[in-house]
């Protein structure tokens, strides 16, 4: 994936936190639209609007082939005489519910609130979410600190300069942090969760509707997936084409130093590699997220409070 952001409009005051050798501004806030605990912006494509799925937990911004035609998408040249004259295979996308296949596309303009760029790569694939054109995800969304103020139904993007040892968080305490791991190859924010006190791998999924423990880590902690009794089940729908049998089960849940007690997760009839848990759309309503992708840090307030006004720096 590549983008190059040329530049970065500012029409309001943008705060600025600093310490030494590390600031963080404002670049832009937008309205998050909730459609069945999915978080949802309007963004602007070749100059057209389009609604986008804000989803962490995804690796790659996608479009469904039915917005790619619409919003006039096209293959990157530099792609395409690469390939000329070859066969080229298209991306296998991994979910949940299986795989799909996607092509990469060029948007020849990407605007973000006040964010602009340009020759942004993305992939077109059927992923059969009639909710939204597309997600709005870690390509594009670990270049910045993001705050998720559900409350205030908004999100603000912040980008960083310097090097930055220890989360700048524009938020007012209580607040609690944990380390995030966000390496190259995955910059999706994972976090190491305590459930029932045994430790595990979780993701911060805002593109999963709910909290869930995969077939695998729920087994370790001795809830094994009940196929016997089809009345507790339920369909659970993902990226891929299929739906998952999930059931639910109450679970201690500790992120940091905060632990939310017999809470409802869905156990998924599913494996996924090096995943053992996603802290879904419920996860983040009972706390105030700031994601700081720039010293590796999730910070959550608790209880949760709309983010302050926007003051001058």
């Amino acid at each position: 994936m590549k983008c190059r952001w040329l530049c970065v409009i500012l029409p309001f005051a943008a705060p600025v936190l600093a310490q030494a050798g590390c600031s963080v501004a404002l670049t832009s806030q937008l309205h998050v639209t909730r459609v069945q605990s999915a978080s949802m912006v309007d963004v602007a494509i070749n100059g057209r609007s389009a609604t986008l799925q804000l989803d962490t937990g995804a690796f790659s911004t996608i479009l469904s082939t039915a917005a790619t035609r619409r919003l006039k998408l096209h293959a990157d040249a530099d792609t395409a005489n690469h390939f000329r004259g070859a066969i080229r295979d298209p991306y296998t996308l991994e979910g949940v519910g299986g795989a799909g296949l996607g092509d990469e596309v060029v948007a020849d303009s990407f605007q973000v609130g006040a964010m602009h760029g340009s020759h942004f790569h993305v992939l077109a694939a059927d992923f059969g979410s009639a909710r939204s054109d597309g997600l709005l995800s870690t390509d594009f969304l670990s270049d910045y600190d993001i705050d998720l103020d559900v409350p205030a139904a908004e999100v603000r993007f912040y980008r960083w300069s310097g090097a930055c040892d220890r989360p700048r968080a524009y938020l007012q305490g209580p607040l609690y942090t944990t380390a995030m791991t966000v390496d190259q190859d995955d910059k999706r924010p994972q976090v190491s969760v305590l459930i029932d006190g045994r430790k595990f791998r979780a993701l911060i999924d805002t593109g999963a509707g709910g909290t869930a423990i995969f077939r695998d880590a729920a087994q370790s902690l001795g809830v094994a997936f009940d196929r016997t009794d089809p009345a507790r089940r339920l369909k659970v729908t993902g990226f891929g084409p299929h739906s998952v049998d999930a059931v639910r089960h109450a679970f201690s849940i500790t992120v940091g130093d905060l632990t939310f007690r017999n809470m409802s997760v869905l156990v998924m009839d599913e494996t996924s590699p090096g995943i053992d848990v996603v802290l879904g759309a419920d996860f983040q309503r009972k706390v105030h997220l700031w994601i700081s992708n720039s010293s590796h840090t999730l910070v959550m307030q608790y209880p949760p409070q709309a983010s302050p006004p926007v003051q001058p720096p």
